[in-house]
């Protein structure tokens, strides 16, 4: 083989085994997020979750917090950190639930929202919104973002018009 045809043919090959990792790379990422809807117990509302962190960049987990209908306690029953589902609420979540009142919490640089919002029943629930990067002089606002966000998330919930849990 001539060896002006090396260099070429070490470029193509190069392409081509970059294309064949962007595509093994892009084949585990859908199957990833289609993984994340399955282990949840509640996949309608794991997706409704895993749509509005998809609209949302900067928010780091978003989850839901309820009493599934199986169940007497309240745990996470839909999240977009898949380590978190069928966790216990933290108190924090039980007290958004009672008292119908947002907690704000810091997370090193992040600062962590529990608002309460309710199901399609009107029952009280609560979701964490946890946003990056938010300096402690900026709290009023993530709170107000964080709101907007536990608004669509109701709205979607409700909108579904049956029990997604």
């Amino acid at each position: 083989m001539p060896d002006s045809l090396l260099p070429r043919l070490s470029r193509e090959g190069a392409f081509s085994m970059m294309l064949r990792k962007l595509f093994l790379v892009f084949s585990a990422c859908l199957a990833w997020q289609a993984c994340l809807a399955a282990e949840s117990a509640f996949p309608e509302a794991q997706e409704i979750v895993e749509e509005i962190v998809a609209g949302h960049p900067n928010v780091v987990r978003l989850t839901i917090h309820a009493v599934p209908s199986e169940d007497t306690m309240s745990r996470i029953i839909a999240c977009n950190v898949p380590e978190k589902l069928g966790q216990a609420s933290d108190p924090e979540d039980l007290e958004a639930m009672r008292t119908s009142k947002t907690t704000v919490l810091r997370e090193g640089e992040n600062i962590d929202v529990t608002v309460p919002i309710t199901d399609w029943e009107g029952r009280p629930i609560a979701t964490g919104v946890t946003l990056a990067g938010r300096d402690a002089s900026d709290d009023q606002a993530a709170v107000e973002e964080a709101q907007a966000i536990a608004l669509e998330l109701q709205e979607s919930i409700r909108a579904a018009g049956h029990p997604l849990w």
